[in-house]
Parts: structure tokens; C-alpha cells; sequence
């Protein structure tokens, strides 16, 4: 998908706050381990540690549901053009069917105009990274 750099850079961040939370652990492991820390120290440095690591699950769980928002509208509007596809060749089964005598070639034009739309559309939701915002302006053109 492509992302706007505001989310990026939400991500970075959360990467890098992992990282920092983790060597913080990693020290305060050893010096657990030298028993140079009095207990109270280490139980506030734990619980600073915790909280800031529930603050990076908050910050990443928000980023996780915005990748599933998007997956959602991707999906979305792969079925939306299943549906428009199953209509267009409907359409054009009756209009074939019927052979109408005098039917306007406008007509005609506009069922092949709608069928390239719909095409424009299904090569945008095949190139990557997915354009979210251009897929929905093409598909309600469609």
C-alpha cells in the first residue's frame, strides 16, 4: 500500500522505541545480574519499562488497524468490480439477445466505455504499492 509519510514515520518511531525499550532491558539485565541495583530501583525501572512498552502496543495496534482498513477497502472494491464485471456482461447478453433494430450506437459506446473503466481500474488495484485514494476515484468513475 502506499502510505503517506506521517504513517512512515509512525512506524519508524515505534521500531526505534522497540529497539530502545529492549536495550534498556538488556542493561538492566546485567546489572540484575551484578546485584549492584537495590530491588526498589529495579521495580521502578521495570515499571517504567512496561509502561512504555504498552505505549509502543497502543501506537503499534492503531498502525495495525489502519493496514487492516485498507486491506478492507482494497477487498471492497475488488468485489464492487466483480459485481459491476457480472452486470456489464449481463447488459450486454440482452442487448445481444434483443437485437434491437435502431438501438443508438451511444448506447453501444457507453458499454464499452464503462468496460474500459472498469478495466482501468483492476490494472490500478494490480500495480504496486496500491494507491488506495486513486483506486475508490476510478472505481466511482467506473
Amino acid at each position: 500500500y502506499e502510505l503517506n509519510e506521517e504513517d512512515t514515520q509512525a512506524q519508524k518511531l515505534v521500531e526505534k522505541q522497540v529497539s530502545i525499550i529492549t536495550k534498556r532491558f538488556e542493561l538492566l539485565q546485567i546489572r540484575v545480574a551484578e546485584q549492584d541495583l537495590a530491588f526498589s530501583v529495579i521495580r521502578e525501572e521495570l515499571d517504567l519499562l512496561k509502561k512504555q512498552m504498552l505505549d509502543v502496543k497502543e501506537s503499534h495496534a492503531m498502525y495495525v488497524e489502519m493496514l487492516k482498513a485498507l486491506r478492507k477497502d482494497e477487498l471492497q472494491a475488488r468485489d464492487q468490480l466483480i459485481d459491476m464485471k457480472r452486470l456489464m456482461l449481463e447488459v450486454k447478453r440482452l442487448v445481444q439477445i434483443s437485437n434491437l433494430p435502431g438501438m443508438p450506437v451511444s448506447s453501444l459506446e457507453q458499454i464499452q466505455k464503462a468496460q474500459e473503466s472498469m478495466q482501468t481500474v483492476y490494472l490500478e488495484l494490480e500495480k504496486k504499492p496500491l494507491k488506495t485514494g486513486k483506486v475508490s476515484i476510478l472505481l466511482e468513475k467506473a
